[in-house]
């Protein structure tokens, strides 16, 4: 028996030390690298980088870097799919500037590192997903978007939609601002939003320890669940429905016609000017 769990242990940190990426330093020379790449629509980026996306006619990136890590970086495109990734961990440089340009964007998948864009983009229908230390400031116009986030991921977005669905865990953290006509919000542990802006229907499911302010957010009519001890700050105009459980507060702000359909144990619901 110690054989086994002593050649798995072994087995284990061989593969931890496999996926660990060689180090390198920048040597300061800083050049600029120019490429064009097949179209695409969607974007994995892999690794810890920066990257700057930028509107444009063109599909290809640019890299603005010390001159020995022009070809640390990895870009390729598969099924309209770019993936971004590096060979190995930069741990200094002079200079390190990575901009993607495309004209056509549907879906960003961030394991890790941070994407953002001055530009905006639009689609017909546009997916976010977010995992690890990841972090994303976009603006979007799509006629659905769908945001999915988790690990320890971060975003401040804008969004103009006609449909928003937002589904939140672990300790990710986001910042929207958005004007739709359907809001969708689903947080579970220890995620948190804030939101501003309007929407005509907002739908909103809290479980554990998750916290909304969406204060700012004028909603015509809410439908909010509340589960466990998560706390939510909402506006409603028209009409607020609630079912509420565990020690969960609730701060609303606005004048709504108020249906309360479950209201148990420790549950707080505040009325705030």
């Amino acid at each position: 028996m110690k054989r086994v769990f002593v050649f798995m242990a072994l087995v284990i940190g061989f593969y931890g030390f496999a996926q660990r990426k060689p180090k390198i330093k920048g040597n300061r020379n800083v050049v600029e690298s120019r490429e064009a790449l097949p179209a695409f629509n969607a974007i994995e980026l892999k690794d810890d980088l920066d990257i700057t996306l930028r509107n444009s006619s063109e599909h290809g990136y640019q890299i603005t870097a010390d001159e020995n890590l022009i070809n640390v970086f990895k870009f390729k495109v598969a099924d309209s799919i770019l993936s971004i990734s590096s060979f190995y961990k930069v741990t200094s440089m002079k200079k390190l500037n990575i901009v993607i340009d495309c004209d056509e964007l549907s879906s960003v998948y961030l394991r890790e590192g941070k994407i953002e864009s001055e530009d905006n983009f639009s689609s017909d229908a546009f997916t976010i997903r977010q995992t690890g230390t990841s972090r994303l400031m976009m603006n979007i116009n799509a006629g659905i978007i769908d945001l999915n986030m988790e690990g320890i991921s971060s975003g401040e977005l804008n969004l103009q939609t006609d449909s928003l669905l937002v589904n939140l865990k672990d300790r990710s953290d986001v910042r929207i601002y958005t004007l739709n006509s359907s809001t969708s919000i689903d947080m579970v542990q220890n995620a948190s939003a804030t939101i501003e802006g309007a929407t005509e229907q907002f739908r909103v499911n809290l479980f554990d320890d998750a916290k909304l302010k969406a204060e700012k957010f004028e909603a015509g009519s809410v439908t909010i669940n509340l589960q466990e001890s998560p706390r939510a700050e909402i506006f409603a105009r028209d009409n607020l429905d609630l079912s509420s459980q565990g020690s969960s507060q609730t701060f609303l702000f606005g004048n709504p016609k108020i249906t309360i359909s479950e209201f148990l144990n420790k549950s707080e619901l505040h009325k705030e000017e």
